[in-house]
Order: structure tokens, then sequence, then C-alpha cells
């Protein structure tokens, strides 16, 4: 099996997309599951880096 990571290109480009699809940097914050409450991505009150259609 090849390893992509050792890849510069193809290792750079899976890590911003990992980065691009992380929902900190679009605003949302994940609230974990707790109790009868269900996880949810909520609205954070820091400023988006990116929109969410990125």
């Amino acid at each position: 099996m090849r390893n992509f990571s050792s890849c510069p290109i193809i290792g750079e480009y899976y890590t911003i997309q990992r980065i691009l699809q992380n929902p900190i940097y679009c605003g949302l914050i994940l609230v974990r599951a707790y109790r009868e409450y269900p996880e949810e991505l909520v609205k954070g009150i820091h400023k988006p880096l990116i929109d969410e259609i990125t």
C-alpha cells in the first residue's frame, strides 16, 4: 500500500482539504452529545475565517 503522505504535493492537498472541512474555520463549534441532548454544530462567537460554501 502506498503512503500518500510521503508525497509532498498529495500530502499537502489532503492537509488543506482536512483544514477546510474543519467546522471551526467557518465559525461553528461541535457540541458533543450529553445525556438526552444530541450532538450538534452551533454557531460560535468567533469570526469565521472561511465561508461555509468553501
